[in-house]
């Protein structure tokens, strides 16, 4: 079947031009034993009478016609077509699979990409808390941060995380080492949709007072809290 034309064609067998149709090939005995024996040891080579029983054979099994002349011998493969068919839908099924799988890999790699960015991101946050000198990290303070990432992602910020750095370095630009006042500094951007770096300088810009520093947040969240 490999040797099986997939489309007409004229071919030149031994200086004779032969026309052949789908699922047909040319052949004769020396070429059918040159082909089978190329590269096989001289004990597992076949003689091309040998050879030609067998595609006799496989004629007497309604599996191929055998159209010969006094110099070769067309091949014909009965339901070369449905053979073809039925291949082309295998490799279309594995095809779809190999896409399915691929798709399923790549939205589990954006997943893990998400998630370690994430995970990077909020650790960049602790660590600008501790080497700021905000104080130790506990799990109190470890889960008020994550409040303020939360409420953030729900405000629909794109970088909630950087909005918390941007909190605490605003504290530290006004030399208070406070979380409760880097979490009123973050309560005051929230609630005027200030969600992103670019809004934080804007609204910066906006309500700076005439001495140039950032006034700092009034309420009972700039109190001096033990955290």
């Amino acid at each position: 079947m490999l040797k099986a034309n997939h489309s007409k064609a004229d071919v030149n067998f031994n200086g004779e031009i032969v026309h052949l149709n789908n699922g047909e090939f040319v052949t004769g005995r020396d070429a059918l034993a040159f082909e089978y024996n190329q590269g096989s040891k001289r004990e597992h080579q076949k003689s091309g009478v040998t050879l030609w029983k067998w595609l006799k054979k496989f004629e007497n099994l309604r599996m191929l016609n055998i159209k010969s002349t006094t110099k070769y011998s067309v091949i014909s493969i009965i339901g070369w077509g449905e053979y073809q068919e039925t291949e082309q839908q295998e490799n279309n099924k594995g095809t779809t699979r190999e896409q399915q799988q691929n798709t399923n890999k790549n939205v589990k790699n954006d997943k893990n990409d998400q998630e370690e960015t994430t995970t990077t991101d909020r650790q960049k946050v602790f660590n600008f808390f501790e080497q700021g000198g905000f104080g130790q990290l506990g799990g109190f303070q470890i889960q008020n941060i994550d409040e303020e990432i939360n409420d953030f992602t729900t405000a629909g910020s794109p970088e909630p995380e950087h909005m918390v750095v941007l909190g605490l370095q605003e504290a530290l630009n006004n030399n208070v080492r406070k979380w409760s006042y880097a979490r009123a500094v973050m309560h005051s951007w929230q609630d005027n949709k200030v969600l992103s770096a670019k809004d934080v300088e804007a609204y910066k810009a906006s309500h700076r007072p005439q001495d140039g520093a950032f006034s700092q947040p009034q309420g009972d969240e700039s109190d001096d809290l033990p955290f």
